[in-house]
């Protein structure tokens, strides 16, 4: 990320798939939050909001602005998902790559190695025991080190879905709300079409 409050950060790879944004469409107040976090260290970095108030498309706009190389982004199922898969079979395909791997290569690799990990959309359900093992090892190894996550859920739901243990980890760095309304609600387009106006327009036919 670019070091002045008043400069846009540089784009230094693509978004992740099926992600759109731009740093102009970001709160300013929100860019010079994250600015700060990334000064001091203050990790892990958790954003939260309603739906569609902007905070993957703003995880991802600092994935894609990340100075360092060896980003990763996963979404909170995704992870899970590939986790379990390797410890299935053995071997997982992991998204965008042709090899596959096995779960060690995943926590050493993609986890430990990492300069930065996003986990997107984290608590979208309540997880099985497995799933949360999981989850908790992937925020403990990160513990100190750049962490993104992104979530629908205040602090006082974080704790509902898991428990103190993954939550007390969560909001020891830094925690922002996205007090925003949802975007795309009001990006949509609105019409209303009666059986009135149905008649009226057979009718000038």
């Amino acid at each position: 990320m670019s070091s002045r409050c008043t400069d846009l950060p540089i784009l230094r790879r693509d978004l992740p798939a099926g992600t759109q944004a731009e740093w102009s469409q970001v709160d300013p107040r929100i860019l010079q939050t994250m600015r700060e976090a990334v000064r001091q260290q203050s990790w892990p970095l958790v954003i939260w909001g309603n739906v569609g108030s902007g905070k993957t498309s703003t995880a991802a706009l600092l994935y894609a602005s990340w100075s360092r190389d060896d980003v990763k982004w996963f979404s909170a199922a995704e992870f899970v998902r590939v986790v379990q898969t390797a410890r299935r079979d053995g071997q997982v395909l992991l998204p965008g790559s042709v090899n596959t791997v096995g779960e060690e290569s995943i926590w050493r690799v993609r986890v430990d190695q990492s300069s930065l990990v996003i986990l997107d959309d984290l608590g979208t359900r309540m997880p099985t025991d497995s799933q949360y093992e999981i989850l908790f090892e992937l925020i403990d190894r990160r513990a100190g080190k750049p962490l993104v996550v992104s979530t629908n859920h205040s602090p006082d739901g974080l704790a509902n879905i898991f428990d103190e243990r993954i939550t007390s980890r969560l909001l020891a760095g830094t925690v922002i709300e996205f007090a925003l309304p949802d975007r795309r609600r009001q990006q949509g387009r609105r019409f209303r079409v009666t059986e009135r106006l149905k008649i009226a327009n057979t009718e000038t036919a």
